[in-house]
């Protein structure tokens, strides 16, 4: 009998199955109006399967039909059924969502606080068990509330009331929004704490509680950066950390020690076997004790895919050494997945999921691989399993993130073989001091054991961040990249051929996979006259390439031009316009004009924008103030001011005149300079047509409209969109 060609597990099958059901009923349900009947699309995807195997099977004789048949029944019954399942349960996820209400406007809420955060100088709420009013009474399960200008956290369980303008996410209108509608945040509001009216608290559940008290314990007895540090690590929660921090951690590459993993999962379990064997107990007593833990830990930390596939794998390897089974990791890590997608199929586009799966992949597949090639030349074994530890997650990860972040670091694979030590340490340490204080206040003290390895690991980042050349932009590589590395992970792994015929296939994946990246990294040209914009958030921005690929970047909103220009293809910028920029921006304007090396800041002149204030940044560009008028070399500039110095907006000159509507309003529009005439105007507005008070423009782009109105061609909430004046 001859070897298997491929050394695929049962349970990996049924794992894949079930990924391709999702993908092909949302597939379907994006495409295909008939996709949203969820009986009429199974029913298709059915008939659709049956006539590929009918045609399969037409090019195999009768006999060795049969024998395939006879061998592979049930493995191939398990992979029909699991596509099935896996569709039917995300047009169950999918229909329960679109029976939800879509709200847009005014109304009036009250909710009670689950989760309270200071983020950026405002408070991030989210408000559980909200009764809205408006034309009638709704209730939603969870609305994500944002209390501007606010540095003062409301206790969890309190009761709130306000009325402002609530927005919800639509699902399927932008590539985000499955993840939105699965996470529950799908209602949205923004008002100001004076909006605002405190009531009564009520009883929160358990889980509440002890979160609500860890972060307590952490908050009275670290500093305000570490304590939201220690609370990411802890519970995976990063919304409390502010963006200079995590940028640190992830310019440094390790990022990942803030989100609860395998690796945080890992430590535990480790902590509580060390703990357990002072008792001697039994592994059948281990496995019962280990998992009730790490069960009530899935929960605390909200159950997130990664932790609950680290914490589901860990409780599988506890079961084999009960039963006396050997450990496999591919079936474990398959067996994890399928348990996930089950119970939400959803969870498939969540991000955490996502790297998960993906790096224990690449663990069991290239460490071993790799840490003999690195004892061969001479390493140490134990630095160079951890070597190979972290080239495998790193391989893995880099074509997923070039698809979700703007930037990647090279320098992880290195950052990593000095923090994951150091974190195997300080996480344990972490998490007993954490918990000691939590059930017993008064030892707080023994907090500042963690405080100073998190101090420790903070100037390691540090010093790693002051290395230029570890980050860069990149561009989307798009999923074939990553749907070819997995490929070649399992080829490495799981492919039974000869070692010369196995290499040509190795080499002909890698070979696509480096040509892919290399397309997929070359920057875009575009020709004069373009503007390229995009909106999020009621802020506008664009850039306006006023020569050939002399390219400006017009104001800024932090939440999407990363994003925007990342889908443009744009990794260096000549100049930027920026009216709203305030001295609360300084750093992130800073570290936005490093990474896409933009050589001249252009900014409205204002009293407090002198030589002492805008310190950090002249040593990284040339800045040039503008009072109401000035000529470049490429084009002309002009703010509009209103009588208290602010720029409602701004207009630039190049061959053609472009308005740019930063923030007008009715009597400013009134108000206006009628006599100038625009070719064209970029606006944001939803509440009044430019055009009515606006004489003097030709066309009026708006970034709110939904549809084209009286004139004014709608671009809508698109992240993206090239106007080609």
């Amino acid at each position: 009998m001859k070897d298997r060609i491929v050394n695929i597990r049962p349970l990996f099958i049924i794992f894949v199955g079930m990924i391709l059901g999702i993908l092909t009923f949302y597939c379907g349900f994006n495409t295909f109006s008939i996709g949203k009947n969820i009986t009429v699309f199974i029913i298709l995807v059915v008939v659709f399967l049956l006539f590929l195997l009918l045609t399969i099977l037409s090019f195999i004789p009768k006999t060795t039909f049969l024998k395939l048949i006879s061998k592979f029944k049930y493995l191939f019954l398990s992979f029909i059924v699991s596509i099935l399942i896996g569709a039917l349960l995300t047009g169950i996820w999918f229909s329960s969502y679109n029976s939800r209400p879509i709200l847009n406007g005014t109304y009036s809420c009250t909710g009670y606080v689950s989760e309270s955060i200071v983020d950026n100088r405002n408070l991030k709420v989210v408000l559980n068990d909200c009764i809205v009013s408006g034309d009638r009474n709704y209730d939603i399960e969870s609305i994500e509330l944002t209390i501007a200008s606010c540095d003062e956290l409301i206790e969890v369980g309190t009761r709130v009331s306000f009325t402002g303008k609530l927005s919800s996410t639509r699902l399927l209108t932008d590539e985000n929004n499955v993840i939105k509608f699965y996470k529950d945040k799908t209602y949205r509001m923004v008002v100001s704490f004076d909006d605002i009216t405190i009531g009564d608290s009520r009883d929160v559940n358990l889980i509440d509680s002890i979160r609500d008290k860890i972060k307590a314990s952490l908050e009275d007895n670290l500093n305000e950066e570490n304590s939201a540090i220690a609370y990411a690590m802890l519970i995976g929660d990063k919304s409390g950390i502010d963006t200079e921090n995590y940028n640190l951690f992830s310019y440094a590459g390790i990022s990942h020690i803030l989100a609860v993993s395998g690796l945080h999962v890992g430590f535990l379990v480790g902590l509580l076997l060390l703990l357990l064997s002072l008792f001697k107990t039994k592994d059948s007593t281990n496995l019962i004790i280990v998992s009730i833990i790490l069960f009530l830990y899935c929960i605390l930390c909200k159950m997130t895919p990664s932790v609950v596939r680290a914490s589901i794998m860990a409780i599988v390897l506890l079961a084999s050494k009960c039963i006396g089974e050997e450990y496999d990791a591919l079936s474990s890590l398959s067996f994890a997945g399928i348990i996930i997608l089950f119970i939400n199929p959803i969870q498939l586009f969540d991000v955490g999921f996502q790297l998960s799966f993906l790096c224990v992949l690449s663990i069991i597949t290239l460490s071993k691989y790799i840490t003999e090639l690195l004892v061969k030349i001479h390493l140490p074994k134990a630095i160079a399993s951890l070597l190979a530890l972290s080239i495998c997650i790193n391989l893995a990860i880099y074509p997923l993130c070039t698809n979700i972040f703007e930037s990647v670091s090279l320098l992880g694979i290195f950052t990593n073989l000095i923090i994951v030590p150091f974190f195997s340490i300080a996480f344990p340490v972490l998490f007993v001091c954490t918990f000691l204080t939590t059930i017993m206040p008064f030892m707080g003290f023994v907090l500042v054991v963690p405080e100073l390895m998190l101090h420790a690991i903070k100037i390691i980042c540090t010093w790693i961040t002051s290395i230029n050349f570890g980050n860069f932009i990149v561009f989307n590589w798009g999923y074939l990249v990553v749907f070819l590395t997995i490929l070649l992970l399992l080829v490495v792994k799981f492919v039974m051929l000869k070692p010369k015929i196995k290499n040509y296939i190795l080499a002909g994946l890698l070979t696509t996979v480096m040509v892919l990246v290399i397309i997929g990294q070359v920057p875009n040209k575009y020709s004069k006259d373009t503007i390229l914009t995009w909106s999020q958030y009621d802020t506008i921005a664009s850039v306006v390439v006023v020569d050939d690929n002399y390219k400006v970047l017009v104001d800024y909103d932090k939440y999407s031009t990363a994003k925007s220009l990342k889908k443009y293809k744009i990794s260096k910028l000549n100049e930027w316009i920026y009216p709203s920029f305030d001295l609360t921006k300084i750093n992130e304007t800073r570290d936005f004009v490093v990474k896409y090396k933009v050589r001249k800041l252009i900014l409205p002149k204002y009293e407090a924008f002198n030589e002492y204030s805008l310190a950090k940044l002249e040593d990284v560009c040339d800045i040039v103030f503008v009072e109401d008028r000035k000529d470049f070399k490429n084009y002309s500039l002009e703010f509009h001011t209103s009588a208290t110095g602010t720029t409602y907006a701004v207009s630039i000159l190049s061959g053609k005149s472009i308005l740019f509507d930063v923030s007008m309003t009715k009597s400013q529009m009134e108000n206006f300079d009628d006599t100038k005439k625009y070719d064209y105007c970029i606006t944001q507005s939803e509440k009044y047509n430019l055009i009515e008070y606006i004489n003097g423009v030709n066309k009026i782009y708006s970034t709110t409209l939904t549809k084209d109105k009286n004139g004014v061609k709608s671009i809508g909430q698109k992240s993206k969109y090239v106007l080609k004046l």
